[in-house]
C-alpha cells in the first residue's frame, strides 16, 4: 500500500483556501466618551459563504445586474471619418491660433543681427542696449548682450567692445 506524500487531509485543505465574504453589521458607538469624542466600535461581521456554482447575490446594494448578452456594435466608417476630420480641424485651428498669438505678442523682439559695439565713456549696459536696439525691449537686449559676451554682471568699462544685437 503506497501513500501519497503530496496529499493533505481534505478538511485542512478546504480551510486553508476558503475565502469568506462578510456582511457588515450596523456600527455601534461607545457610550464611555462624550458626544463630541465618540468613536466607532469595531464592526462584527457575519460570515457568508456562497456555494460553488451559485451566482453572486447582490443583496441590499440596489444595483441590478443585467443578464442579457451584450455584444460590441461595430463602429461605422462614416463615424470614424467624422471623428478624424473633426480632430484635424481642431488641430489646425489651434495651430493657427498659436501662430496669430505669437505674431501679435511682444511686437518687436530682440534683433537677430549682431555687431561689435564699443562702450562710450560714462555709458552703462542699459544705455548701450538703448543705443543699439531702440525698438526692442531694453531688458531683453541687456540679457542677450550678457549672454553673447558671457558677462557675470551688468558692469562695463569705457572702451570695452561687446557683441550686441542691432536693429
Amino acid at each position: 500500500m503506497s501513500t501519497n506524500v503530496l496529499a493533505t487531509p481534505r478538511s485542512s485543505h478546504v480551510r486553508a483556501n476558503t475565502t469568506r465574504e462578510c456582511a457588515p453589521q450596523v456600527r455601534a458607538y461607545s457610550a464611555e466618551y462624550p458626544l463630541t469624542q465618540r468613536r466607532a466600535l469595531p464592526v462584527r461581521t457575519v460570515a457568508y459563504r456562497r456555494p460553488a456554482g451559485r451566482p453572486v447575490a447582490y443583496r441590499g446594494t440596489g444595483i441590478r445586474v443585467s443578464t442579457a448578452a451584450h455584444g460590441r456594435s461595430p463602429v461605422s466608417l462614416k463615424a470614424t471619418v467624422v471623428v478624424a476630420v473633426g480632430a484635424a480641424v481642431a488641430t489646425m485651428w489651434l495651430l493657427m491660433l498659436g501662430q496669430v498669438s505669437a505674431a501679435g505678442v511682444g511686437g518687436a523682439g530682440v534683433p537677430d543681427r549682431v555687431a561689435v559695439v564699443q562702450v562710450a565713456p560714462g555709458e552703462t549696459l542699459a544705455d548701450v542696449a538703448s543705443r543699439v536696439a531702440p525698438e526692442a525691449p531694453r531688458s531683453a537686449v541687456i540679457s542677450k548682450i550678457r549672454e553673447l559676451n558671457e558677462l557675470d554682471s551688468a558692469t562695463v568699462q569705457a572702451g570695452q567692445t561687446l557683441v550686441s544685437p542691432v536693429g
